[in-house]
């Protein structure tokens, strides 16, 4: 459940109940924040989150593992690429007024400063709230070229109902939290053309060997299920955790799953990139990808 203090109350359970080796793959920017100081406090292994709040990568955390950007960092790559590539002069931002979204907000800033550039317009929703009306109305003023979405999934999908209502035009963009795979498929229309960026590589890239395994393994197990960014992302945490698994020195325990993965360098999961950890850096990759919705299908964009 996407909700900060039921997240807490399970992770807790977890440790001193079910007393599991390790936490994998949690999902959210709130929930994270939630339980973030207890994972501090125990040091229970945590590896992987499908989030790149701040507050993750602004402190060291000893027992939290990661090899996703924080979302300023994506958002910054973004916002470099719409520049560079779509020749945007106009860009404009609907973010979410939370850890997630001012996150992206700081990246987005970053890269149009070092491009002497400025925020055409910004609007914000308030964490779990549909109210788009007034950041509509003053983004729209702004007459922007490109609408950044930093907004979580049912904001950023009613912000486009709201927008395509209005007759307004702009092209949007969607970093990973904000449901790029979700819009795409709700909103083909509107999302035609837009750019987004991602923390793994394209899933239905079959000569990426993590992904033709992902692929394999879901048609496999999961034949009912369609494969997509935040099952990919789930998926390579899995992965990683059984390979450093595989990396213990004795008993299997925390202790030594952490000192497990502190010690591993250049590890190739098979998404073209290595991973790498130490003592003083949980943060084990920084790789931003780009791809750009084509006819409803994504394109890798260099």
């Amino acid at each position: 459940v996407y909700n900060p203090d039921t997240c807490a109350y399970y992770t807790k359970k977890l440790n001193e109940e079910d007393k599991v080796l390790a936490l994998v793959a949690y999902v959210g920017t709130p929930t994270m924040n939630q339980a973030i100081p207890y994972i501090d406090n125990t040091k229970i292994p945590t590896i992987g989150a499908y989030t790149g709040g701040e507050f993750l990568y602004t402190k060291f955390h000893p027992s939290f593992f990661t090899f996703k950007p924080a979302y300023s960092v994506e958002a910054y790559a973004l916002t470099l690429k719409l520049i560079d590539f779509k020749k945007y002069n106009k860009i404009a931002v609907f973010y979410q007024d939370d850890a997630y979204g001012l996150s992206g907000l700081k990246g987005v800033n970053k890269a149009l400063k070092e491009k002497g550039m400025e925020l055409a317009a910004k609007g914000k929703n308030l964490r779990d709230s549909l109210e788009v009306a007034e950041a509509i109305t003053e983004i729209s003023a702004a007459n922007p070229d490109c609408v950044i979405l930093l907004s979580t999934i049912k904001p950023n999908l009613t912000f486009l109902t709201e927008w395509k209502k209005s007759g307004l035009k702009a092209k949007f963009a969607v970093i990973t939290g904000g449901g790029p795979d979700f819009l795409k498929d709700k909103m083909p229309d509107m999302m035609e053309g837009s750019l987004c960026s991602q923390a793994v590589p394209l899933y239905s890239d079959l000569s990426n060997a993590a992904a033709k395994e992902y692929n394999e393994l879901l048609k496999k197990y999961f034949p009912e299920a369609n494969p997509d960014y935040v099952g990919f992302e789930g998926f390579l945490n899995a992965k990683f955790f059984v390979e450093a698994l595989k990396k213990i020195e004795g008993d299997i325990n925390r202790v030594n799953l952490i000192k497990a993965i502190e010690n591993i360098k250049d590890m190739e999961i098979g998404i073209g990139e290595k991973i790498s950890f130490s003592s003083e850096n949980h943060s084990g990759l920084n790789k931003v990808w780009m791809v750009e919705i084509n006819n409803g299908k994504y394109i890798d964009v260099k």
